[in-house]
């Protein structure tokens, strides 16, 4: 480092201000000590379960008190910091639900909000509820974690998705056990339910894609035991439009466009797209063994698609190949290809991204591995959220949402 001097007083100088300073040095009190910044850390206490008979959720009075304003900072990439997921390990021939994680991205940490026994099913629109399942019973809880309300205690458990928090509402659809079997909708903002007509064979819920419009799977069954049969609710008018002939369709938001899976001779289930009307039937031909997962974007322009890659003479597994297809157009990209299987897709708020969650294999058994990517540049990102999310037993995502910036 370069010194400078500026000014006479030479050396003499310089050892009068040393004289000085030495003085000042030995005259100042010494420094107070640091106190220590370790805290202990709070310790997850349980919430005890609410009582048998469902109830709403209880309203508080606002306090009059002002609420300081915080500094608006950068938007994250995706429109949104913080992801919430659920996991499930299968053990033997059952499965072991939770827990539930709130992943900060952009801090890169994750934490529990719930122990074991909670299965994730949907978050509000606001982001401020969780929808989960423990047992038979279906609850809302907070995002600490906390339950909030009970909406049923014989929730049907049997089957796939029984529980559904529709887009952009304050409401709730859910399937039901005798005697009260059917579909119910129940809207969290006023604690009022109603019973959805011709719902009673009803067995699974498709994911929504809009507020309005739902697509329920059930009877009449197929000769192999599978009650796949799709109709489209209208829950404005409780209609029910039969959708004869589809396996598992799914509207795009706008409610301008169908996709749905087909069996291929080989019995593989290949995919399909045809406008609502069904005027026309469009295979795009992805390639893979079997379609994981189709998502629609936020705004209904494009379709993820996850097909699983199997090796046809030893059956291993390989990864996960992920396209956009764009009905209308009918076009098909690919997007980079994962060594994951089971793998599930989420779209980001702002259309630009998607986050796929997939199981590879690790030294320990199984391991859960998150990855985004941009649908523009094609970049991937592995995420990281810095907790366990490794299993001697197969371990994997079951359900994935964006918390929307408050």
């Amino acid at each position: 480092m370069n010194h400078r001097t500026e000014g006479g007083g030479g050396p003499r100088r310089h050892l009068w201000v040393l004289a000085a300073v030495a003085i000042l040095t030995a005259c100042s009190p010494a420094p107070a000590p640091v106190p220590n910044s370790t805290f202990a850390q709070p310790t997850l206490t349980r919430t005890p379960a609410p009582t048998l008979s469902p109830t709403a959720e209880s309203s508080t009075t606002p306090s009059a008190t002002a609420e300081p304003t915080a500094t608006v900072g950068p938007t994250p990439a995706g429109g949104a910091a913080e992801l919430i997921f659920g996991v499930v390990e299968r053990i033997a021939d059952g499965y072991a639900y939770g827990p539930i994680y709130r992943y900060q991205v952009v801090e890169g940490y994750a934490e529990a909000v719930t122990p074991g026994g909670y299965e994730f099913l949907g978050l509000s629109p606001a982001g401020d509820r969780i929808l989960a399942r423990s047992g038979p019973r279906l609850v809302l809880l907070d995002v600490s974690g906390m339950e909030k309300a009970l909406l049923t205690d014989h929730l049907r458990t049997s089957g796939g998705r029984t529980a559904v928090w529709m887009p952009g509402a304050s409401s709730v659809v859910f399937l039901e056990e005798a005697p009260d079997a059917g579909a119910t909708i129940y809207d969290v903002s006023t604690g009022t339910r109603r019973r959805l007509a011709d719902t009673t064979g009803v067995r699974e819920l498709m994911l929504p894609s809009s507020a309005a419009r739902l697509v329920v799977l059930g009877e009449p069954c197929s000769l192999d035991g599978l009650c796949e049969s799709a109709s489209a609710v209208d829950l404005d008018t409780d209609s029910v439009t039969p959708l004869a002939g589809l396996l598992r369709p799914s509207l795009s938001p706008p409610g301008e466009y169908l996709a749905y899976l087909y069996a291929d001779d080989e019995g593989k289930r290949r995919l399909a797209l045809a406008p609502a009307d069904r005027s026309r039937e469009v295979r795009p031909g992805v390639p893979g063994d079997n379609i994981l997962d189709y998502v629609w974007a936020p705004d209904g322009r494009d379709l993820l698609v996850v097909a699983l890659v199997r090796s046809d003479y030893s059956g291993r597994w390989f990864g996960s190949r992920q396209f956009l297809v764009t009905p209308g157009s009918w076009a098909m990209r690919e997007l980079p290809q994962t060594e994951t299987a089971n793998a599930l897709g989420l779209w980001s708020l702002d259309g630009r991204q998607v986050v796929l969650a997939g199981t590879e294999p690790d030294p320990d058994g199984y391991v859960v591995t998150l990855r985004r990517i941009d649908v523009s540049t094609r970049r991937v990102e592995v995420l990281d959220p810095g907790v366990g999310l490794s299993s001697p037993n197969y371990v994997f995502v079951s359900m994935m949402a964006w918390r929307p910036l408050r």
